[in-house]
């Protein structure tokens, strides 16, 4: 089983990591809060807003990647004599 990490997965990744840690820290409530979140209800908000970074992060790099791009060029069609 070969596995390969390409700049789109290492980007993919990063902004997940970032995003999970923002989510994380945002949600921290003061400590004159009436209502504090929990510390796993932050950490289920971070994960899941992380689960959403790589989804959408899979979906549009499948679409850069399977694009027509990709896609194999064809120059011109050389005539030929079949006389």
């Amino acid at each position: 089983m070969n596995l390969t990490i390409g700049l789109g997965t290492v980007l993919v990744v990063t902004f997940a990591a970032i995003a999970a840690v923002v989510v994380y820290r945002r949600t921290a409530p003061p400590a004159d809060a009436a209502h504090q979140a929990s510390k796993g209800e932050r950490l289920l908000w971070a994960l899941t807003a992380a689960g959403i970074v790589i989804g959408i992060g899979g979906y549009l790099g499948d679409k850069v990647t399977s694009g027509p791009a990709n896609a194999p060029m064809v120059i011109a069609e050389t005539p030929t004599n079949d006389s």
